[in-house]
């Protein structure tokens, strides 16, 4: 946004509160305000899901396009998203206090709830001044070391990333796709298939119930997060995490592989549902991609 603009938009927003403060007699949330006269922009997001947008506190689902999980390689869409992802964290970091990130498959190294370091060895904080596109994918483009769009928001923003993943389910899936592209002679493929649907639907609910155990985390008082987060997630977790949302609870079925034989599975999401409020996005790029609408489409 240039700098007029913004400077204009900063002097409306400020004339609005001072005339709801003389109005009123009292001073308003600012947030409050902000949320109602400041919807994140279209051209940002599409909201695909929303329940509770009225809370104190939401958690924002962001789906992506991120490297193969078995090879390291981006999609033809992959860094486009990336860099729009970005952009949909700049925004909400800036119009609705995001202060925890909680990317899919990221593990915590250090003490849990903590932020981590860069590979620089310390936090970077942004200047304040907007970062040009052709810089934004440069930066993810890089290939001596890895990186996406929310480890810039880390980098950039100085906001911490906390772990909700299932260190064992994530190992299990990864298994399973290795399985499933390199499969030996005598490999029921199809039972691959229905073992990680299983796993998946799993690692899905686990990303949801571990929310407000993560957020929660922290030595003392002054660590636990009260705030809002953004979560990151593949665009195949979103029908899962959706039906799972709308019924209050993780519900999978068993299966058979061979000898093999899995107990159904089921998890309460009263905590996550009680306490936050929750909005699905896409970045434009996977909202206009008619080849992805039966991901998207949510009965």
């Amino acid at each position: 946004m240039p700098v007029v603009q913004y400077k204009f938009s900063l002097f409306c927003h400020a004339g609005l509160l001072l005339l709801a403060v003389f109005l009123s007699g009292r001073v308003p949330d600012c947030h409050a305000a902000m949320a109602v006269s400041r919807p994140i922009p279209d051209r940002l997001a599409r909201i695909v899901y929303q329940e509770k947008p009225e809370s104190k506190q939401k958690i924002y689902i962001v789906a992506q396009s991120h490297p193969s999980a078995l090879t390291g390689e981006n999609a033809a869409d992959t860094l486009q998203v990336q860099a729009e992802i970005y952009r949909i964290g700049e925004w909400l970091i800036e119009n609705r206090g995001i202060g925890v990130l909680l990317p899919e498959g990221y593990f915590q190294k250090e003490t849990k709830g903590a932020s981590i370091k860069t590979r620089c060895g310390r936090e970077v904080v942004r200047d304040g001044r907007a970062l040009p596109d052709a810089t934004l994918l440069d930066r993810l483009a890089a290939t001596d070391h890895f990186v996406n769009a929310g480890l810039l928001l880390h980098d950039d923003f100085g906001i911490s990333l906390r772990q909700i993943e299932d260190r064992g389910l994530h190992a299990n899936v990864c298994l399973l796709l290795g399985e499933l592209v390199q499969p030996e002679p005598d490999d029921n493929l199809p039972a691959i298939a229905a073992a990680l649907d299983y796993q998946q639907k799993k690692r899905s609910a686990a990303l949801l119930r571990n929310i407000p155990d993560a957020l929660a985390a922290g030595a003392d008082d002054q660590e636990r997060f009260r705030g809002n987060a953004l979560l990151t997630v593949g665009l195949a977790h979103l029908k899962e995490m959706v039906a799972f949302l709308r019924n209050g609870k993780t519900v999978v079925d068993p299966f058979s592989r061979g000898a093999e034989r899995s107990k159904g599975y089921c998890c309460d999401l009263a905590q996550l549902k009680n306490n936050y409020g929750i909005t699905i996005l896409l970045p434009p790029t996977l909202a206009q991609n008619k080849d992805l609408r039966p991901l998207i489409t949510f009965n």
